[in-house]
Protein backbone atom coordinates (compact mmCIF):
# COMPACT_ATOMS: atom_id res chain seq x y z
CA UNK A 1 0.00 0.00 0.00
CA UNK A 2 2.87 2.35 0.43
CA UNK A 3 6.05 2.75 -1.52
CA UNK A 4 8.98 2.62 0.82
CA UNK A 5 11.44 5.09 -1.79
CA UNK A 6 12.98 8.02 -0.54
CA UNK A 7 12.81 11.41 -2.44
CA UNK A 8 15.38 13.95 -3.14
CA UNK A 9 14.10 17.64 -2.44
CA UNK A 10 15.30 20.10 -5.06
CA UNK A 11 16.52 22.88 -2.93
CA UNK A 12 17.49 26.77 -3.18
CA UNK A 13 20.76 27.23 -1.84
CA UNK A 14 22.19 30.50 -0.42
CA UNK A 15 26.40 31.61 -1.32
CA UNK A 16 28.43 31.53 1.40
CA UNK A 17 32.47 32.91 1.44
CA UNK A 18 31.81 33.72 -1.90
CA UNK A 19 31.52 29.74 -3.41
CA UNK A 20 27.99 28.27 -4.04
CA UNK A 21 27.28 24.87 -1.65
CA UNK A 22 27.26 22.27 -4.30
CA UNK A 23 23.99 21.98 -6.41
CA UNK A 24 21.39 19.39 -5.59
CA UNK A 25 22.69 17.02 -8.01
CA UNK A 26 25.72 16.62 -6.03
CA UNK A 27 24.18 16.59 -2.42
CA UNK A 28 21.67 15.42 -0.99
CA UNK A 29 20.46 16.69 1.84
CA UNK A 30 16.94 15.52 2.54
CA UNK A 31 14.84 12.24 2.10
CA UNK A 32 11.32 11.64 2.50
CA UNK A 33 10.27 7.35 3.04
CA UNK A 34 7.85 7.12 1.24
CA UNK A 35 7.37 9.73 -1.05
CA UNK A 36 3.79 8.41 -2.54
CA UNK A 37 0.86 5.88 -1.73
CA UNK A 38 -2.42 6.17 -0.35
CA UNK A 39 -4.31 7.91 1.98
CA UNK A 40 -3.67 8.09 5.19
CA UNK A 41 -0.08 8.00 4.63
CA UNK A 42 2.55 8.66 7.36
CA UNK A 43 5.86 9.93 6.10
CA UNK A 44 9.27 9.96 7.50
CA UNK A 45 11.38 13.10 6.74
CA UNK A 46 14.96 13.07 7.60
CA UNK A 47 17.64 16.10 7.25
CA UNK A 48 20.85 14.30 5.67
CA UNK A 49 24.76 15.50 6.01
CA UNK A 50 25.16 18.51 6.24
CA UNK A 51 21.91 19.38 7.55
CA UNK A 52 21.86 17.39 10.54
CA UNK A 53 24.90 18.50 11.57
CA UNK A 54 24.84 20.27 15.21
CA UNK A 55 24.10 24.06 15.14
CA UNK A 56 22.33 26.17 17.09
CA UNK A 57 19.72 25.52 15.24
CA UNK A 58 17.12 22.94 13.98
CA UNK A 59 14.99 22.13 10.46
CA UNK A 60 11.68 23.61 10.27
CA UNK A 61 9.60 21.63 7.93
CA UNK A 62 6.09 22.65 6.34
CA UNK A 63 4.27 20.11 5.28
CA UNK A 64 1.87 22.59 2.47
CA UNK A 65 -1.47 20.55 3.85
CA UNK A 66 -2.08 23.18 6.70
CA UNK A 67 -0.72 22.02 9.73
CA UNK A 68 1.44 23.65 12.05
CA UNK A 69 5.06 23.53 11.41
CA UNK A 70 7.29 21.32 13.16
CA UNK A 71 11.18 20.95 14.11
CA UNK A 72 13.23 18.15 13.89
CA UNK A 73 16.32 16.38 12.25
CA UNK A 74 13.69 13.61 11.84
CA UNK A 75 10.22 14.08 12.19
CA UNK A 76 6.97 11.94 10.85
CA UNK A 77 3.77 13.23 9.82
CA UNK A 78 0.69 12.13 8.24
CA UNK A 79 -1.49 12.65 5.49
CA UNK A 80 -5.10 12.18 6.10
CA UNK A 81 -6.27 13.25 2.71
CA UNK A 82 -5.32 13.02 -0.96
CA UNK A 83 -3.60 15.43 -3.11
CA UNK A 84 -0.15 16.79 -3.86
CA UNK A 85 1.61 18.24 -1.31
CA UNK A 86 4.42 21.26 -1.50
CA UNK A 87 6.77 20.25 1.21
CA UNK A 88 9.08 22.91 2.42
CA UNK A 89 12.02 22.34 5.07
CA UNK A 90 14.29 25.21 6.01
CA UNK A 91 17.43 25.28 8.14
CA UNK A 92 20.20 27.52 8.36
CA UNK A 93 19.13 30.02 5.33
CA UNK A 94 19.13 26.64 3.35
CA UNK A 95 15.91 25.94 1.74
CA UNK A 96 14.94 22.34 0.44
CA UNK A 97 11.28 21.63 -1.10
CA UNK A 98 9.58 18.81 -2.82
CA UNK A 99 6.32 17.37 -3.43
CA UNK A 100 4.75 14.49 -1.72
CA UNK A 101 2.09 12.85 -3.73
CA UNK A 102 -1.23 10.98 -1.37
CA UNK A 103 -3.34 8.92 -3.85
CA UNK A 104 -7.12 8.12 -2.88
CA UNK A 105 -10.18 7.63 -5.10
CA UNK A 106 -13.67 8.97 -4.96
CA UNK A 107 -16.31 6.45 -3.97
CA UNK A 108 -17.60 4.74 -7.22
CA UNK A 109 -19.87 7.01 -9.16
CA UNK A 110 -22.41 4.44 -11.01
CA UNK A 111 -24.22 4.99 -13.91
CA UNK A 112 -26.76 2.62 -15.46
CA UNK A 113 -25.94 0.49 -18.48
CA UNK A 114 -28.02 -2.02 -20.74
CA UNK A 115 -27.63 -5.66 -19.60
CA UNK A 116 -24.38 -7.49 -19.58
CA UNK A 117 -21.69 -4.34 -19.91
CA UNK A 118 -19.08 -6.97 -20.97
CA UNK A 119 -16.53 -4.35 -22.28
CA UNK A 120 -15.49 -0.57 -21.86
CA UNK A 121 -13.26 1.69 -23.48
CA UNK A 122 -12.68 5.68 -23.14
CA UNK A 123 -11.99 7.23 -25.97
CA UNK A 124 -12.77 11.58 -27.40
CA UNK A 125 -15.46 10.91 -29.33
CA UNK A 126 -16.88 14.29 -29.77
CA UNK A 127 -13.66 16.35 -29.17
CA UNK A 128 -14.59 18.17 -26.90
CA UNK A 129 -11.19 17.58 -25.00
CA UNK A 130 -12.77 15.13 -22.37
CA UNK A 131 -12.61 11.42 -22.89
CA UNK A 132 -16.07 9.90 -23.47
CA UNK A 133 -17.16 6.52 -22.46
CA UNK A 134 -18.60 3.19 -24.24
CA UNK A 135 -19.69 0.06 -23.04
CA UNK A 136 -20.79 -3.03 -25.28
CA UNK A 137 -23.86 -4.83 -23.43
CA UNK A 138 -23.46 -8.19 -24.08
CA UNK A 139 -26.93 -9.13 -23.63
CA UNK A 140 -28.79 -6.95 -25.23
CA UNK A 141 -27.05 -6.14 -28.08
CA UNK A 142 -26.24 -2.34 -27.61
CA UNK A 143 -23.49 0.06 -27.11
CA UNK A 144 -24.09 2.64 -24.44
CA UNK A 145 -22.29 6.03 -24.93
CA UNK A 146 -21.36 8.75 -22.71
CA UNK A 147 -20.58 11.64 -24.39
CA UNK A 148 -18.60 14.17 -21.84
CA UNK A 149 -19.94 17.65 -21.60
CA UNK A 150 -16.83 18.58 -19.48
CA UNK A 151 -16.10 16.76 -16.49
CA UNK A 152 -18.17 14.03 -15.44
CA UNK A 153 -21.69 15.09 -17.31
CA UNK A 154 -22.28 12.94 -19.78
CA UNK A 155 -25.00 12.59 -22.14
CA UNK A 156 -25.86 8.87 -22.95
CA UNK A 157 -27.58 7.54 -25.96
CA UNK A 158 -27.43 3.99 -27.31
CA UNK A 159 -26.09 2.41 -30.88
CA UNK A 160 -27.57 -1.21 -32.16
CA UNK A 161 -24.74 -3.65 -32.83
CA UNK A 162 -25.10 -7.62 -33.50
CA UNK A 163 -25.41 -10.77 -31.05
CA UNK A 164 -23.77 -10.95 -27.96
CA UNK A 165 -21.22 -8.13 -28.39
CA UNK A 166 -18.44 -8.84 -26.00
CA UNK A 167 -15.34 -6.46 -27.17
CA UNK A 168 -15.36 -3.12 -28.17
CA UNK A 169 -12.44 -0.48 -30.00
CA UNK A 170 -12.16 3.38 -30.84
CA UNK A 171 -9.97 4.26 -33.87
CA UNK A 172 -10.29 6.15 -36.77
CA UNK A 173 -11.03 3.52 -39.60
CA UNK A 174 -11.73 5.40 -42.55
CA UNK A 175 -9.05 7.88 -42.33
CA UNK A 176 -11.18 11.19 -41.91
CA UNK A 177 -9.75 12.73 -38.42
CA UNK A 178 -12.59 11.24 -36.68
CA UNK A 179 -12.73 8.29 -34.36
CA UNK A 180 -15.01 5.20 -34.76
CA UNK A 181 -16.16 1.99 -33.16
CA UNK A 182 -16.06 -1.46 -33.61
CA UNK A 183 -17.83 -3.96 -31.98
CA UNK A 184 -16.64 -7.58 -32.06
CA UNK A 185 -19.93 -9.98 -31.51
CA UNK A 186 -19.42 -13.38 -30.76
CA UNK A 187 -23.23 -14.79 -31.19
CA UNK A 188 -23.23 -13.42 -34.76
CA UNK A 189 -19.57 -13.91 -35.71
CA UNK A 190 -19.06 -10.31 -37.21
CA UNK A 191 -18.12 -6.59 -36.78
CA UNK A 192 -20.21 -3.71 -36.01
CA UNK A 193 -19.06 -0.54 -37.24
CA UNK A 194 -19.92 3.13 -36.18
CA UNK A 195 -18.32 5.71 -38.28
CA UNK A 196 -18.18 9.33 -36.27
CA UNK A 197 -17.77 12.56 -37.14
CA UNK A 198 -15.97 14.23 -34.28
CA UNK A 199 -19.22 15.73 -32.91
CA UNK A 200 -20.37 13.04 -31.08
CA UNK A 201 -22.43 11.45 -33.84
CA UNK A 202 -22.64 7.87 -35.80
CA UNK A 203 -23.36 5.68 -38.98
CA UNK A 204 -23.61 2.79 -39.02
CA UNK A 205 -22.14 0.18 -41.74
CA UNK A 206 -23.45 -3.09 -42.75
CA UNK A 207 -22.16 -5.89 -40.63
CA UNK A 208 -18.43 -7.63 -41.33
CA UNK A 209 -18.68 -11.27 -41.14
CA UNK A 210 -15.44 -12.74 -39.65
CA UNK A 211 -15.78 -16.07 -38.40
CA UNK A 212 -17.43 -18.00 -35.30
CA UNK A 213 -17.06 -16.32 -32.16
CA UNK A 214 -14.73 -14.01 -31.72
CA UNK A 215 -13.90 -12.76 -28.30
CA UNK A 216 -11.70 -9.49 -28.72
CA UNK A 217 -10.51 -6.76 -31.31
CA UNK A 218 -8.33 -4.02 -31.29
CA UNK A 219 -7.46 -1.71 -34.09
CA UNK A 220 -3.55 -0.78 -34.96
CA UNK A 221 -2.15 -0.47 -38.87
CA UNK A 222 -0.24 -3.91 -39.26
CA UNK A 223 0.55 -3.43 -42.41
CA UNK A 224 2.53 0.26 -41.96
CA UNK A 225 0.18 1.90 -44.83
CA UNK A 226 -0.84 4.75 -42.45
CA UNK A 227 -4.64 3.09 -42.74
CA UNK A 228 -5.95 1.56 -39.40
CA UNK A 229 -6.27 -2.70 -39.34
CA UNK A 230 -8.07 -4.73 -37.02
CA UNK A 231 -7.31 -7.37 -34.83
CA UNK A 232 -9.89 -9.81 -33.68
CA UNK A 233 -9.35 -13.08 -31.59
CA UNK A 234 -11.64 -16.21 -31.94
CA UNK A 235 -12.79 -19.33 -29.41
CA UNK A 236 -11.18 -21.47 -31.98
CA UNK A 237 -7.46 -21.14 -31.70
CA UNK A 238 -7.45 -18.36 -34.12
CA UNK A 239 -6.68 -14.32 -34.40
CA UNK A 240 -7.43 -12.66 -37.85
CA UNK A 241 -5.80 -9.76 -39.21
CA UNK A 242 -8.16 -7.41 -41.07
CA UNK A 243 -6.88 -4.71 -43.57
CA UNK A 244 -7.95 -1.63 -43.69
CA UNK A 245 -8.38 0.57 -47.25
CA UNK A 246 -9.29 4.08 -45.84
CA UNK A 247 -12.88 3.88 -46.52
CA UNK A 248 -13.72 1.74 -43.37
CA UNK A 249 -13.79 -1.22 -45.55
CA UNK A 250 -11.57 -4.32 -44.95
CA UNK A 251 -9.73 -5.74 -47.99
CA UNK A 252 -8.28 -8.51 -47.15
CA UNK A 253 -7.62 -11.04 -44.29
CA UNK A 254 -4.84 -12.82 -42.65
CA UNK A 255 -5.20 -16.07 -40.43
CA UNK A 256 -3.16 -16.87 -37.65
CA UNK A 257 -2.99 -20.24 -35.50
CA UNK A 258 -2.54 -19.72 -31.74
CA UNK A 259 -2.82 -22.41 -28.65
CA UNK A 260 -5.96 -23.14 -27.08
CA UNK A 261 -8.43 -20.72 -26.37
CA UNK A 262 -6.87 -17.00 -27.29
CA UNK A 263 -8.55 -14.43 -25.18
CA UNK A 264 -7.89 -11.41 -25.06
CA UNK A 265 -5.54 -9.07 -27.53
CA UNK A 266 -2.99 -6.28 -26.83
CA UNK A 267 -1.11 -4.11 -29.74
CA UNK A 268 2.59 -2.91 -28.46
CA UNK A 269 5.95 -2.46 -30.36
CA UNK A 270 7.37 -5.19 -28.01
CA UNK A 271 11.20 -4.45 -29.78
CA UNK A 272 11.34 -1.53 -30.73
CA UNK A 273 11.15 -2.00 -34.33
CA UNK A 274 8.16 0.66 -35.43
CA UNK A 275 6.15 -2.48 -36.09
CA UNK A 276 3.07 -3.03 -33.74
CA UNK A 277 3.10 -6.36 -32.32
CA UNK A 278 0.34 -8.28 -30.72
CA UNK A 279 -0.10 -9.72 -27.89
CA UNK A 280 -2.43 -12.90 -26.24
CA UNK A 281 -4.03 -14.32 -23.86
CA UNK A 282 -4.58 -17.94 -24.18
CA UNK A 283 -6.75 -19.06 -21.14
CA UNK A 284 -7.57 -22.97 -22.06
CA UNK A 285 -3.97 -23.08 -22.58
CA UNK A 286 -2.94 -21.12 -19.84
CA UNK A 287 -0.19 -19.49 -21.96
CA UNK A 288 0.26 -16.18 -23.18
CA UNK A 289 1.51 -15.14 -26.92
CA UNK A 290 3.65 -12.61 -28.15
CA UNK A 291 3.10 -12.08 -32.06
CA UNK A 292 6.04 -10.18 -33.99
CA UNK A 293 5.00 -7.80 -36.58
CA UNK A 294 6.98 -8.14 -39.63
CA UNK A 295 4.98 -4.68 -41.43
CA UNK A 296 2.87 -6.43 -44.29
CA UNK A 297 0.23 -7.38 -41.59
CA UNK A 298 1.72 -10.76 -41.33
CA UNK A 299 3.98 -11.86 -38.19
CA UNK A 300 7.92 -13.01 -38.69
CA UNK A 301 7.90 -15.43 -35.48
CA UNK A 302 5.69 -16.08 -32.27
CA UNK A 303 6.99 -17.07 -29.28
CA UNK A 304 4.15 -18.83 -26.66
CA UNK A 305 5.08 -19.44 -22.96
CA UNK A 306 3.04 -19.94 -19.58
CA UNK A 307 1.22 -17.75 -17.68
CA UNK A 308 -0.93 -18.41 -14.66
CA UNK A 309 -4.16 -20.67 -14.52
CA UNK A 310 -6.89 -19.20 -17.29
CA UNK A 311 -5.56 -15.74 -17.95
CA UNK A 312 -8.25 -13.21 -18.81
CA UNK A 313 -6.28 -10.34 -19.40
CA UNK A 314 -3.01 -8.52 -20.73
CA UNK A 315 -1.70 -5.27 -20.42
CA UNK A 316 1.71 -3.55 -21.05
CA UNK A 317 3.65 -0.63 -19.58
CA UNK A 318 7.61 -0.19 -18.98
CA UNK A 319 7.95 -1.15 -14.89
CA UNK A 320 11.68 -1.01 -14.93
CA UNK A 321 11.92 2.39 -16.61
CA UNK A 322 14.75 0.31 -19.49
CA UNK A 323 12.62 1.76 -22.24
CA UNK A 324 11.37 -1.57 -23.18
CA UNK A 325 7.40 -2.76 -22.90
CA UNK A 326 6.78 -5.41 -20.43
CA UNK A 327 3.58 -7.37 -19.94
CA UNK A 328 1.59 -7.97 -17.63
CA UNK A 329 -1.46 -10.70 -17.29
CA UNK A 330 -4.71 -10.67 -14.83
CA UNK A 331 -4.92 -14.88 -14.37
CA UNK A 332 -8.87 -15.05 -13.42
CA UNK A 333 -8.81 -18.50 -11.64
CA UNK A 334 -4.94 -18.40 -10.63
CA UNK A 335 -5.77 -15.32 -8.47
CA UNK A 336 -2.20 -14.24 -9.55
CA UNK A 337 -1.12 -11.36 -12.30
CA UNK A 338 2.11 -12.35 -14.34
CA UNK A 339 4.62 -10.53 -15.01
CA UNK A 340 6.76 -10.83 -18.28
CA UNK A 341 10.16 -8.53 -18.42
CA UNK A 342 11.26 -7.27 -22.32
CA UNK A 343 14.47 -8.21 -22.18
CA UNK A 344 15.02 -4.91 -24.69
CA UNK A 345 15.00 -7.11 -28.25
CA UNK A 346 11.57 -7.89 -27.35
CA UNK A 347 12.01 -11.18 -26.03
CA UNK A 348 9.46 -11.55 -22.95
CA UNK A 349 11.25 -13.05 -19.61
CA UNK A 350 9.28 -14.15 -16.52
CA UNK A 351 9.18 -12.12 -13.78
CA UNK A 352 7.79 -12.26 -10.16
CA UNK A 353 4.18 -12.13 -10.16
CA UNK A 354 1.71 -10.29 -7.82
CA UNK A 355 -1.12 -12.18 -5.71
CA UNK A 356 -4.59 -10.56 -6.53
CA UNK A 357 -7.79 -10.81 -5.17
CA UNK A 358 -10.49 -12.95 -6.12
CA UNK A 359 -10.88 -13.12 -9.98
CA UNK A 360 -8.76 -10.71 -11.56
CA UNK A 361 -10.53 -10.54 -14.95
CA UNK A 362 -9.54 -6.99 -16.34
CA UNK A 363 -5.91 -5.13 -16.02
CA UNK A 364 -4.58 -1.60 -17.64
CA UNK A 365 -1.86 0.42 -16.75
CA UNK A 366 -1.15 3.91 -16.54
CA UNK A 367 0.85 6.71 -14.16
CA UNK A 368 -2.03 7.08 -10.81
CA UNK A 369 0.57 9.12 -9.16
CA UNK A 370 2.52 11.67 -11.60
CA UNK A 371 6.09 10.36 -10.82
CA UNK A 372 6.89 9.04 -13.98
CA UNK A 373 6.31 4.75 -13.00
CA UNK A 374 3.85 3.13 -14.62
CA UNK A 375 1.72 1.80 -12.52
CA UNK A 376 -1.64 -1.40 -12.42
CA UNK A 377 -4.98 -1.43 -12.23
CA UNK A 378 -6.84 -4.76 -11.89
CA UNK A 379 -10.81 -5.49 -11.41
CA UNK A 380 -11.21 -8.64 -9.28
CA UNK A 381 -14.54 -10.14 -10.75
CA UNK A 382 -15.13 -12.69 -7.67
CA UNK A 383 -13.17 -10.05 -5.40
CA UNK A 384 -15.62 -7.29 -6.09
CA UNK A 385 -13.32 -4.67 -6.11
CA UNK A 386 -10.55 -2.82 -7.96
CA UNK A 387 -7.20 -3.05 -6.88
CA UNK A 388 -4.28 -0.11 -7.70
CA UNK A 389 -0.40 -1.57 -7.54
CA UNK A 390 1.98 1.29 -7.30
CA UNK A 391 4.99 0.76 -9.29
CA UNK A 392 8.59 1.06 -7.58
CA UNK A 393 10.04 1.71 -11.00
CA UNK A 394 12.28 -1.41 -10.78
CA UNK A 395 9.56 -3.82 -12.32
CA UNK A 396 8.24 -4.33 -8.94
CA UNK A 397 4.78 -3.05 -7.47
CA UNK A 398 3.39 -2.04 -3.92
CA UNK A 399 1.00 -3.86 -2.01
CA UNK A 400 -2.39 -2.76 -3.33
CA UNK A 401 -4.92 -0.82 -2.38
CA UNK A 402 -8.66 -1.80 -3.12
CA UNK A 403 -11.39 -0.02 -4.08
CA UNK A 404 -15.37 -1.93 -3.44
CA UNK A 405 -17.25 -1.70 -7.00
CA UNK A 406 -20.87 -3.30 -7.76
CA UNK A 407 -20.74 -6.83 -8.01
CA UNK A 408 -18.81 -8.59 -10.69
CA UNK A 409 -16.63 -6.73 -12.36
CA UNK A 410 -15.24 -7.28 -16.18
CA UNK A 411 -13.66 -4.53 -17.86
CA UNK A 412 -12.09 -1.61 -17.12
CA UNK A 413 -10.18 1.71 -18.55
CA UNK A 414 -8.35 3.95 -17.95
CA UNK A 415 -8.72 7.98 -18.40
CA UNK A 416 -8.06 11.58 -17.17
CA UNK A 417 -12.09 11.80 -17.17
CA UNK A 418 -12.02 15.40 -15.60
CA UNK A 419 -8.91 16.78 -17.07
CA UNK A 420 -6.77 17.36 -13.84
CA UNK A 421 -3.84 15.64 -14.54
CA UNK A 422 -4.71 12.21 -12.83
CA UNK A 423 -5.89 9.19 -13.91
CA UNK A 424 -9.30 7.78 -13.01
CA UNK A 425 -10.67 4.21 -13.68
CA UNK A 426 -13.89 3.38 -15.24
CA UNK A 427 -15.42 -0.40 -14.83
CA UNK A 428 -18.18 -2.04 -15.72
CA UNK A 429 -20.07 -4.60 -13.35
CA UNK A 430 -22.37 -7.73 -14.77
CA UNK A 431 -24.30 -7.89 -11.92
CA UNK A 432 -25.57 -4.57 -11.68
CA UNK A 433 -25.24 -3.76 -15.35
CA UNK A 434 -23.53 -0.44 -13.69
CA UNK A 435 -20.62 1.44 -15.11
CA UNK A 436 -18.50 2.99 -11.97
CA UNK A 437 -16.51 5.97 -12.11
CA UNK A 438 -13.00 5.84 -9.74
CA UNK A 439 -12.72 9.32 -9.46
CA UNK A 440 -8.34 9.57 -9.13
CA UNK A 441 -8.46 12.67 -6.04
CA UNK A 442 -4.73 13.02 -6.27
CA UNK A 443 -4.40 16.86 -7.85
CA UNK A 444 -7.36 18.38 -5.85
CA UNK A 445 -7.77 16.69 -2.34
Amino acid sequence: MRRMVGVLLGLALPLIAGSLIPSPQQLELVRATPSHGFAPLKVEFVALPPLNAASGSLPAWDFGDGSAEQLGSRVIHRYLDPGAYAVRMVRDGVEARATVRVLGFAAAESLSTADHPAAVIAADLNEDGFPDVAVANELSDSLTVYQSQGGRRYVVGELSVGSLPLALAAADLDADGHLDLVSANTGGGDLTLWYGNGRGDFVRSQGVPIGVGPTSVIAADFNSDGVMDVAVAFHIDQVQILLGDRRGHFVRSVLHTLPAGPGILAQADLDNDGIPDLLSVNRDSDTLSALYGDGSGGFRRVETQPAGLRPRAVTTGDFNGDGALDVAVANWIGNSISLFRNDGWGRLEPAAGLRALAGPFAIGAGDLDGDAVVDLVVANLEGHAVAFYLGEGNGRFASPFNVSVPARPVSLALADLDQDGALDATVTSLETDTLSLLINRLVSP
